[in-house]
């Protein structure tokens, strides 16, 4: 929990600039979502660097938002077309929701109904 903690810490610390560095690395990253990646996703802004192992929906899941903001229910469609209970999509996509605010806290919010990424301090 500690890392998780410096984490968020790191993010809010960041400067514009640096924040603005960091979504164009999320955007180079490998999307696929094919497997869990085997060495954690890194990130290096300035002097301060951290790492972030994620899952393929986690990825999938980053890799819908940086192009758009979308609603819960337009991302339970898209990361899980084939589930027929619409109960259990979502279970399952606030299941993911949160491992990826804890895996990169700050980083996904929901502002006005619509999930989106940010590095903003108010996050």
């Amino acid at each position: 929990m500690e890392n998780y903690t410096n984490v968020q810490k790191l993010i809010l610390s960041l400067s514009q600039e640096d924040q603005e560095k960091l979504l164009q690395i999320i955007e180079k990253l490998d999307w696929s979502g094919a497997r869990l990646r085997e060495e954690p996703v890194s990130f290096v802004m300035a002097e301060k660097s951290f790492s972030v192992k994620l899952g393929p929906l986690e990825e999938k899941l980053l890799e819908l938002l940086k192009t758009k903001s979308c609603s819960k229910w337009e991302l339970v469609s898209l990361l899980y077309p084939d589930e027929g209970n619409s109960l259990l999509a979502e279970n399952r996509f606030k299941n993911l929701l949160a491992r990826v605010r804890k895996k990169c806290p700050g980083v996904v919010v929901c502002q006005s109904g619509l999930y989106q990424l940010t590095f903003s301090k108010k996050a």
